[in-house]
C-alpha cells in the first residue's frame, strides 16, 4: 500500500498547477503548452563556450578559426571591453561586444513542453492540449504530467496517489480516459477526480455556496448545499479567457495591428492580463474612453508601443455578453441565476449570499463589482442579499482545496485504486467520482 504524500494536479486549459497535498500554494505553475519548431535548426553544431575571461555562455560554431566579427554598435549605456563576467551571461566576442545567449537545446521528440514551450515560443508553432475544459491530446497532457511530477517535484508517479481536477459536466468517456491515463500511463497507485468550483469552496472552509470558476476555455457554476453538489443545478459554458484573447485580437486588427501566429497571440494574452478591465457600465465606459480618457500604452517585446482605449473593456465584456464572441450561451450572471433557481427552494437565499469566484479569468479589475450589480438585478426580491466573494488567491483556489482534500485521512478510501480499476473498470470509477457525492 502506498504511504507517500499525495500529489495534486490542477489541470487547467491555460496552466497546470502541481504540488504536494498539504501545501498552501502550488510548487509550480506550468503553462499548458506544447510547441513544435516551425523553422529548420540552422546551427546543429553549436556549442556553449566561454566568451571572455569569466563565465561564458557564448556560442561559437564548431570549427571556427577565430572570433566572429560583429559590426553592430552597442547601446550607449553598454560598456565596451574585454572583461570577464561572473558566470551567467552571454560572454563577449573578439570585438568586446556581448554575445547573445545560446539557443535552447533541441527538445526530446522534437517537442517543447510547458515552460520550455513558453520560453521558446517565438520559433515554435504552439498548441494547447486542452480546449473547452477537455483534453484534446492525451500524449501531450501525459508529457506535461510527467514534466510536472518528475521534472518539478522529482517524484515517482508510481509512488504517489494523485488528485486530478476536471471540468463539471464532462463526458463519461473523458473521465474514463482521464483516470485511465493517470493509472496506466503514469502508473499512479490511486486517483481521485474533483471539480474545481467544489474544491474552491472547500478551500475557503465552506460546505455550501455557489462555486463560479471562470478559466481559459470553460466557465462552470456549481451550487453546493451542505456538502452535496446539486447535480441538477450544475451549469457550464465553453467560454473563457481564450475567447477574450481572440476578441482582443479582432479589436486590435480593426485598429491596424495584426497578430497572426500562435506566439503573437500569447503576446496579446499578456497584454489582456496587464491592461483589460471589466466596466461597470460598458456602454457609458466605452464612449467615455473614446472621447476623453487618455489611452493606455502597452509595449510589445520588440519595443513597439500600442495605444489601447475602448479595447480594454470591450474584450472582457464577452464573458458577460457571449454574443460578442459569437456564442449563443447565456452570460455569467444569467448562468449563476439559473443555477440557483434549479437548487432546492429553501437553500436559494443562502446561495445568493455565498457566491465564490475562482479561476484566472476572474482577475480583471472590476469583475466582482460588475457581477454583484448584475446579480442584484436578477434576484427574485429586492430584500434578497447578494454577496460575491473574490479572494486574492482565487487563481489557485481549486489547487488549495485539492491540497486540503488530498491531505485528509480518508482520502485514500475516496480514490480509485489501480487494482479496482483493472478488476471493475468504469463501474468503480463512477461510484467514487460521481458529482453528487459529498465531500
Amino acid at each position: 500500500m502506498d504511504v507517500n504524500q499525495p500529489i495534486v494536479l490542477d489541470n487547467g486549459s491555460h496552466s497546470l498547477k502541481v504540488g504536494y497535498a498539504g501545501e498552501e500554494v502550488p510548487a509550480a505553475v506550468i503553462p499548458t503548452l506544447v510547441g513544435s519548431p516551425k523553422h529548420r535548426r540552422a546551427l546543429p553544431g553549436t556549442r556553449e563556450g566561454g566568451g571572455g575571461g569569466g563565465g561564458g555562455g557564448g556560442v561559437a560554431a564548431a570549427g571556427d578559426e577565430g572570433p566572429p566579427i560583429d559590426y553592430a554598435l552597442p547601446p550607449p549605456s553598454s560598456p565596451i571591453g574585454g572583461g570577464g563576467g561572473d558566470g551567467g551571461g552571454g560572454g563577449v566576442d573578439g570585438s568586446g561586444l556581448p554575445l547573445p545567449p545560446p539557443p535552447p537545446p533541441p527538445p526530446r521528440g522534437g517537442r517543447y513542453v510547458g515552460t520550455d514551450a513558453a520560453t521558446a515560443r517565438g520559433v515554435l508553432r504552439l498548441s494547447w492540449p486542452m480546449a473547452a475544459g477537455a483534453v484534446t491530446s492525451w500524449p501531450d497532457i501525459e508529457a506535461l504530467w510527467t514534466s510536472a511530477v518528475v521534472g518539478v517535484l522529482g517524484a515517482d508517479p508510481a509512488a504517489h496517489p494523485l488528485l486530478l481536477t476536471e471540468a463539471a459536466n464532462s463526458s463519461r468517456r473523458h473521465r474514463r480516459a482521464l483516470v485511465g491515463a493517470a493509472l496506466e500511463a503514469l502508473g499512479a497507485p490511486r486517483v481521485y477526480v474533483g471539480l474545481p468550483p467544489v474544491l474552491a469552496l472547500y478551500a475557503t472552509g465552506r460546505l455550501g455556496g455557489v462555486g463560479v470558476d471562470v478559466g481559459d476555455t470553460v466557465t462552470q457554476v456549481v451550487p453546493v448545499v451542505d456538502g452535496y453538489v446539486v447535480a441538477g443545478g450544475v451549469r457550464r459554458v465553453d467560454l473563457g479567457g481564450r475567447d477574450v484573447t481572440a476578441r482582443l485580437v479582432g479589436l486590435l486588427r480593426k485598429s491596424g495591428h495584426s497578430f497572426a501566429t500562435t506566439a503573437e497571440r500569447e503576446v496579446v494574452r499578456e497584454m489582456k492580463e496587464a491592461c483589460c478591465y471589466v466596466a461597470a457600465n460598458p456602454r457609458l465606459d466605452t464612449f467615455a474612453s473614446l472621447a476623453a480618457a487618455p489611452p493606455t500604452v502597452y509595449t510589445l517585446p520588440d519595443g513597439q508601443e500600442i495605444p489601447l482605449t475602448a479595447e480594454r473593456s470591450l474584450a472582457p465584456e464577452a464573458l458577460f455578453t457571449p454574443s460578442l464572441a459569437g456564442s449563443e450561451s447565456p452570460g455569467l450572471p444569467a448562468l449563476i441565476a439559473d443555477a440557483i433557481d434549479a437548487s432546492p427552494l429553501d437553500a436559494r437565499r443562502r446561495l445568493w449570499s455565498s457566491v465564490l469566484l475562482s479561476g484566472g479569468s476572474t482577475l480583471y479589475r472590476g469583475f466582482g463589482g460588475r457581477l454583484l450589480g448584475d446579480l442584484a438585478a436578477r434576484t427574485p426580491r429586492p430584500s434578497v442579499r447578494v454577496r460575491v466573494t473574490a479572494p486574492a488567491e482565487r487563481r489557485y483556489l481549486p489547487f488549495i482545496g485539492g491540497s486540503l482534500v488530498a491531505n485528509l485521512s480518508t482520502f485514500r478510501g475516496m480514490c480509485v485504486g489501480a487494482a479496482e480499476w483493472r478488476e471493475q473498470g468504469e463501474r468503480v470509477l463512477f461510484q467514487k467520482t460521481f458529482t453528487g457525492a459529498p465531500f
